[in-house]
């Protein structure tokens, strides 16, 4: 439970955050249960295609990165303090759909591991190879079976 000076320490915080970053944290914020559902209820086939309609051209990197970085801190956001932090499928499908908002390329990523004779697995987001929502090392962590869904 947050106490007052936490509490306070958030809304100060959230008043430093610009407009963008504001709706971008709603739009993460909203989307992490939309499809956490839609991911209970749908083939996640069905769920991908979804996340990936938007098509158009990709920006380039040089112009993309700001708005990369802030999906990524929005998304990151919602895991810590919104009302539903999801898990790593419904975080990483909501983060191909920002970018996708953004005209950002980027692929979902599926893994398993076997840790103790119980399987593990995983979901991630990669962009150009690089995990956009995870430690870099994932990919080496988990067996992976390729990127699912393309934002391209």
């Amino acid at each position: 439970m947050y106490n007052g000076s936490k509490i306070l320490h958030l809304w100060r915080a959230w008043r430093q955050l610009d407009r963008r970053e504001r709706r971008t944290y709603f739009a993460a914020a909203l989307a992490t249960p939309v499809l956490a559902g839609c991911a209970r209820l749908l083939p996640l086939k069905t769920v991908v295609g979804l996340v990936s309609l938007q098509k158009g051209l990709e920006r380039d990197d040089a112009s993309a990165a700001p708005a990369m970085r802030r999906c990524v801190r929005a998304l990151n956001r919602v895991a810590r303090y919104g009302p539903y932090p999801g898990k790593c499928l419904s975080r990483s499908l909501a983060l191909i759909w920002l970018l996708r908002r953004h005209r950002i390329g980027a692929h979902l990523h599926l893994g398993v591991r076997l840790i103790d004779g119980r399987l593990d697995a995983h979901a991630w987001v990669e962009c150009d190879g690089v995990a956009l929502n995870e430690r870099p090392e994932v990919a080496e962590q988990f067996t992976g079976f390729g990127p699912l869904a393309t934002g391209t």
